[in-house]
């Protein structure tokens, strides 16, 4: 943080002509709600191989928008999740410039158990596997069911850790190989016997479901204004209809409205939460329900939790710790204080002549990489095997990044 700037401008000190920057780009225009344009500064410290002039960031709310802008040709790329469910199957043809790549990240519908009905553990586990994440995950197109805090196919020792310790857990519990395989996984009839025992029977009318005194008036699914946003709320609340008779309202609103809101356990029921990890390790995310002020923002807090995630990361053994994370996993997915959904993807467009910006788990992009290629020859055909081609430019500019520390060892 620029303290001298900060001092002298208060909280001025981020307009553009007050802004203290330090990296490959400076700000040149910033419009809320309109335009974010950036340009080159000639002060970066490797400014000779940053190779655009400058970047323009449309924030568009509307994806149908953003995919017209593209279609236009008025955008050379978009921001990642920006393609409507509705146009994936479309999407897919343009293999020059369609990019589908693992991600590490989740999503999820936070559960604020600090409020009834979802104060009850059975509740909470009821919406769960009231909810079929293999037909949710179908209907979105490019995300994987997400059963756990942590995505799966991200991180593979951890992933071979966590098969363990869940075999060790059945073997504890004595329950079925079959059984256990299914375990916390859509299960509409227990589902509504744990509303029932709840205390909120679900009565079957003919082929359908109602539960009369489940409070709805109290719940609601909240989630901040986007298209996928909403036809995955639309999609769930269809799938808890079905399951468990229960037709949960929905609640929209903008994000910098929505996210102190849901911080601040305003919300009643669910609200949506997705979250891309910091760094490379599953306690990216199991540290998210950790400690008292925690980031998850369902209210959830267990000295017990907190205790097994302290005790995994003074392990020095790296398979060893990734066990007793796992352990800590199960532990809070006992508590479920969220509805996991999906492992989501990294899933986005770009125009061919457009190089330099690669998919990544963090979907991270280091911009004075990104250049415009003139030549068609070299512009990209098969963007599925992008990452097993080198692109000799960025190549040659990260060995010269990296010479320095190459001598040193």
């Amino acid at each position: 943080m620029p303290q001298k700037a900060i001092e002298k401008y208060g909280k001025e000190w981020t307009r553009p002509q007050n802004i203290v920057t330090c990296g490959a780009f400076k700000v040149k225009i910033y419009r809320p709600y309109d335009a974010l344009i950036v340009e080159k500064d000639p002060n970066y410290w490797d400014a000779a191989n940053v190779h655009l002039n400058g970047i323009e960031f449309y924030p568009v709310e509307e994806l149908s928008t953003i995919m017209n802008l593209y279609k236009a040709g008025a955008i050379d790329a978009f921001l990642n999740h920006s393609v409507p469910s509705s146009w994936i199957d479309e999407i897919r043809q343009y293999k020059a410039e369609y990019l589908n790549f693992p991600e590490n990240a989740t999503s999820y519908y936070a559960m604020n158990i600090t409020k009834p009905p979802f104060t009850d553990v059975r509740v909470r586990k009821a919406f769960n596997i009231g909810l079929d994440h293999e037909a949710l995950s179908i209907f979105r197109k490019v995300t994987k069911p997400l059963y756990d805090v942590s995505p799966s196919g991200i991180f593979p020792a951890y992933d071979k850790a966590r098969g363990k310790v869940s075999e060790e857990i059945r073997i504890e519990r004595g329950i079925a190989p079959d059984a256990w395989a299914n375990y916390g996984k859509f299960d509409g009839e227990q589902a509504r016997t744990l509303l029932t025992d709840a205390g909120f029977p679900v009565q079957k009318n003919g082929d359908n479901y109602s539960c009369p005194t489940f409070p709805t008036d109290r719940v609601s699914i909240t989630y901040n204004t986007n298209e996928n946003n909403r036809a995955v709320a639309e999609f769930i609340q269809a799938q808890w209809k079905q399951n468990l008779g229960i037709t949960v309202p929905l609640k929209t609103m903008e994000f910098k409205t929505f996210l102190p809101y849901f911080k601040s356990l305003q919300y009643e029921g669910f609200a949506i939460f997705l979250w891309s990890g910091d760094y490379m390790d599953p306690y990216t995310f199991l540290s998210l329900q950790y400690g008292k002020d925690n980031e998850g923002g369902t209210g959830f807090y267990d000295a017990k939790y907190d205790k097994m995630l302290d005790e995994a990361n003074a392990e020095l053994d790296p398979g060893k710790r990734f066990e007793k994370l796992a352990r800590a996993e199960a532990y809070i997915m006992e508590q479920i204080p969220a509805v996991p959904l999906t492992t989501n993807a990294t899933n986005w467009m770009k125009k061919p002549y457009v190089k330099g910006m690669y998919p990544n788990p963090g979907t991270l992009l280091p911009w004075k990489f990104v250049y415009i290629e003139r030549d068609p020859a070299k512009w990209d055909k098969d963007v599925e095997n992008i990452l097993s081609n080198d692109d000799p430019l960025v190549v040659r500019q990260l060995n010269e990044l990296t010479a320095t520390r190459v001598q040193m060892k």
